[in-house]
């Protein structure tokens, strides 16, 4: 039998060992499956960076290009283009920073939007940016330079200009001043770009005040590197410290090179977190195990023991019984046996009377027994057990006072527990044994994990909510006698970015266009036509009244296998006439103070990538002061399991019950309504303009004009 046992003992063992090694070997799984995750994850946003830069140069040489079209650029009227210039990117703008310059064919800089017309000229045909456009009649983004009327640090972007025959007539120059960066902002880190570098075509970091990096060999690897970027791992980083992630990818517009460089440690943390958790969880289990085996072992060992202890007295008892010449010796033998058997109990034994009519107690084993004081409750006892078809088993103090409560008020709680043949036991109190509490344990640490694997999504997608909320402006236009508001809801989360955006362009005439356009698909190609489309609407938008012109130069933006919706108010608050365009959108909506609600419906062309220019028509209405004009995006009135129709008479519905809210509190009563009655899957851009009154008389030309635009993530 010990033989079999030992046998039996070696088995588990070995089991919980193959057990421990197989479930170390799925941990050191997992840490590799999060190590590759982290690293691509840092390599997304490398990625994810590049195309940020290149969508942010698309849009600026989209614009560079529109203003190069314009009039006065293609006249080479000088004094004309100055003030063109200066309208488009005022002094202290957002835009290019250092100001638009015109350099004729010479390299001879002769426009500037910051430079009075009397300074002196300066030369740039050794300037790489003037040479290349000149050589190749085709936009270019410089290396980072010094300029050299103001000695500061800049990028340009220049892209050729043609005049009225099409000949090469210089270069429009577009001047982003870059100062030095002490360090990285709280957001940028939270975002996962702590240790972002951006090196020019030259290997200067653009955002270190045009330093060099110190590891020159590693910078040079990365630049030959492929078009998709990549990460090294485990590698000297950029100022040459050891076990380094390297990520890096190409920005294409600029030729430039986007690298994240941190340390290994806290790229792997969360891995190496996940796996020593692991470990320890699996330790944890093997150690509740083996502590289960010895803990079984030992009880059998017990067992076995009290068993062989029982048997033993059991033939004690059986030769003491034999011997045994008087009932007085049998009871004194059975009590003491008892007494064995149950150390610490009280063993009492009585015997009926020969006629049944009474009990009395023959033999008592162990203390605590007092004849005078629990002779009576004993024989009440005694009696019912003789009378009860079973044993009589009281287990605690509340079941003995309820069952037996002589026993329980003669002894006073120092006995709490009786078993009738009769025999009184000591307490047996209940509490939670060692395994329960290790199991208690085991379930705590797999909660920890689970914990911990929650944080980190919730982490990732508060940076993706934080980087698609960095694309939107802080506020709209004021223009008076208008109410604006805008929206953007954000139906998932991710990293991906869309093609949802809005923009309001208040020109210096006084009309104000109002556009919402959303691109077909997500992702970088989506984010990139949206940023060209935004940045050329803002320019086509100054330069065209007509909504429906604004539309057709949208088109030659958008290349055959790309497709993207638009729709453009335009508004003239002073006379309240409103001329609409549309490309394959949702048509707008115009509420008046009654609570009626229009569909601005007519001449809706197909979507931009598809139609001809001629395709392309107006609608025209005049409305009243109190009226106001919803545009939105697909998102919101697209919902599953219903028609689009049906989303329509929701928004309806929302606007017709708050005609007289203003647009901020409209824009969410809508927005309320819509989440109600649908889910909200995909993005939603959301514009509403409330005529609020005929504005005061705007100053003549030349006074300005402010814009604003908001680029959604979808």
């Amino acid at each position: 039998m010990i033989a079999v046992r030992g046998r039996l003992l070696v088995t588990v063992l070995g089991g919980v060992l193959v057990l421990v090694i197989v479930a170390a070997a799925l941990a050191w799984r997992q840490y590799a499956d999060s190590r590759d995750a982290a690293l691509n994850q840092v390599r997304a946003r490398a990625v994810l960076a590049g195309t940020i830069f290149d969508t942010y140069f698309s849009g600026s040489l989209a614009t560079l290009t529109a203003i190069a079209a314009a009039p006065a650029v293609v006249a080479t009227d000088q004094p004309a283009m100055t003030g063109y210039l200066k309208r488009v990117q005022p002094s202290g703008g957002k835009g290019f920073t250092g100001g638009i310059a015109w350099i004729d064919t010479t390299g001879a800089w002769r426009v500037s939007s910051t430079t009075p017309t009397a300074a002196a000229i300066v030369n740039v045909a050794d300037r790489l940016y003037f040479k290349s456009v000149m050589a190749t009649d085709k936009p270019f983004v410089s290396e980072g330079i010094t300029t050299r009327r103001s000695n500061e640090h800049a990028v340009v972007i220049a892209v050729p200009t043609h005049d009225a025959s099409g000949r090469l007539s210089g270069v429009l120059a577009g001047v982003l001043l870059v100062g030095p960066s002490a360090g990285q902002s709280s957001s940028s880190v939270d975002l996962g770009y702590k240790g972002l570098a951006v090196f020019d075509r030259e290997g200067q970091s653009v955002l270190a005040g045009f330093t060099r990096a110190r590891n020159t060999a590693l910078l040079a690897r990365l630049e030959k590197a492929g078009a998709g970027g990549g990460v090294l791992d485990d590698t000297p980083g950029l100022a040459g410290s050891q076990h380094h992630v390297v990520a890096y990818a190409p920005s294409v517009v600029p030729s430039w090179t986007v690298v994240i460089d941190q340390p290994r440690s806290t790229v792997l943390a969360a891995a190496r977190r996940s796996l020593l958790l692991a470990l320890a969880l699996i330790a944890g289990v093997a150690a509740i195990v083996l502590l289960l085996i010895v803990r079984t072992v030992r009880r059998a060992r017990r067992e076995a023991d009290r068993g062989e202890a029982q048997a033993q007295q059991q033939r004690e008892l059986a030769g003491v019984l034999a011997a045994a010449s008087a009932v007085s010796d049998v009871a004194r033998a059975l009590a003491g046996s008892l007494e064995t058997a149950f150390p610490g109990s009280l063993a009492i034994v009585a015997l009926a009377a020969e006629d049944r009519l009474g009990v009395r107690i023959a033999a008592t084993a162990g203390d605590g027994f007092d004849r005078a004081a629990h002779a009576h409750a004993i024989t009440q006892v005694a009696e019912d057990a003789f009378a009860a078809p079973v044993p009589i088993a009281l287990f605690g103090e509340a079941e003995l006072a309820s069952g037996a409560p002589l026993v329980s008020a003669a002894f006073r709680a120092s006995r709490s527990s009786l078993y009738a043949c009769p025999l009184v036991t000591g307490a047996d109190a209940r509490a939670l044994d060692e395994s329960e509490q290790a199991l208690v344990a085991a379930q705590a640490a797999q909660a920890a994990v689970a914990i911990e694997r929650t944080r980190e999504r919730e982490r990732d997608h508060d940076a993706a909510v934080r980087l698609q909320r960095s694309l939107l402006p802080e506020r709209l236009p004021a223009i008076d006698g208008l109410d604006l508001a805008a929206r953007y809801n954000a139906g998932g989360t991710g990293l991906e970015i869309g093609g949802d955006w809005y923009d309001v362009v208040h020109r210096g005439d006084g009309l104000v266009h109002l556009t919402v356009g959303d691109v077909a698909g997500r992702g970088i190609g989506a984010a990139t036509l949206m940023g060209q489309l935004r940045n050329a609407f803002r320019a086509y938008a100054l330069d065209h009244e007509s909504p429906g012109e604004v539309l057709r130069r949208l088109l030659r933006h958008v290349a055959g296998d790309e497709m993207a919706t638009a729709v453009i108010v335009t508004l003239d608050p002073r006379s309240g006439e409103v001329r609409y365009a549309s490309a394959g959108h949702p048509p707008p909506l115009l509420l008046d103070r009654s609570g009626a609600v229009s569909l601005l419906d007519q001449h809706n062309a197909p979507p931009l990538g598809a139609p001809e220019p001629e395709m392309l028509g107006e609608g025209r209405l005049r409305c009243a002061a109190g009226s106001t004009i919803v545009l939105y995006t697909d998102g919101l009135i697209e919902h599953r399991d219903a028609s689009i129709d049906d989303g329509i008479a929701t928004v309806v519905a929302a606007l017709s019950a708050n005609a007289l809210l203003s647009a901020e509190a409209l824009a969410d009563a809508v927005l309320d309504r819509a989440a109600a009655t649908g889910d909200l899957a995909d993005d939603v851009a959301l514009l509403v303009a409330r005529v609020t009154g005929v504005p005061e008389p705007r100053p003549g030309p030349g006074a300005g004009s402010g814009s604003a635009s908001v680029v959604g993530a979808g």
